[in-house]
């Protein structure tokens, strides 16, 4: 049943937590937190569960493995989140493509886990998403990235690009070079 996934998962992820930790590495991405929401997208796979409770039950267990309570053990290191709030339900099932939802949906459906792992466990990093949601690249989004991350999730870690996450802002047309995009990422709330 699921509780011995959450436990396989949590036996998991402290031992990968651990192994960083010996070899100088201070913080691990999860596997997909966000629920899966199109049976097309290609990094499905990746993921855990279509439900955004289990999803968040699967965030809290994963950022308790790897994040522990004190990062000053030993064996464990900073828990990214990724990837922050989904990228699950695009346009025609494509990989990359941009989300068309409705706010409720975001919030009902995509943002219950980081909710989970942020606010009930305290996770210190999240990659941000490549798809644009509602017209806007997420790596450019104020709303996305500071309203709703910092201020109303209340995160104080990290925020990652995913990796070719700028160039999403150079490809939606709102950045005409690497220069202009990573000042809009940065004005956005993208950290790293």
């Amino acid at each position: 049943g699921s509780m011995w996934n959450l436990d396989l998962a949590r036996e998991i992820y402290a031992a990968a937590a651990k192994e960083a930790r010996a070899v100088g590495i201070h913080q691990l991405c999860t596997l997909v937190v966000e629920p899966i929401r199109d049976p097309r997208l290609g990094r499905n796979q990746e993921a855990y569960s279509e439900d955004p409770f289990f999803c968040g039950r699967m965030a809290e267990a994963i950022v308790g493995a790897v994040q522990g309570h004190d990062l000053k053990s030993p064996e464990h290191v900073v828990a990214v989140l990724c990837h922050y709030p989904g990228q699950s339900q695009p346009v025609s099932g494509l990989e990359r493509g941009a989300m068309e939802i409705s706010e409720r949906t975001l919030r009902s459906i995509f943002l219950v886990p980081w909710v989970a792992g942020i606010k009930h466990r305290g996770a210190l990093g999240v990659m941000a998403t490549y798809p644009a949601i509602d017209g806007v690249p997420v790596h450019g989004s104020e709303w996305i990235l500071t309203k709703i991350l910092r201020e109303e999730l209340g995160f104080d870690g990290l925020v990652l690009s995913e990796g070719g996450g700028l160039g999403t802002l150079r490809y939606e047309g709102l950045a005409r070079n690497d220069r202009e995009a990573g000042a809009l990422a940065l004005r956005a709330g993208v950290d790293v």
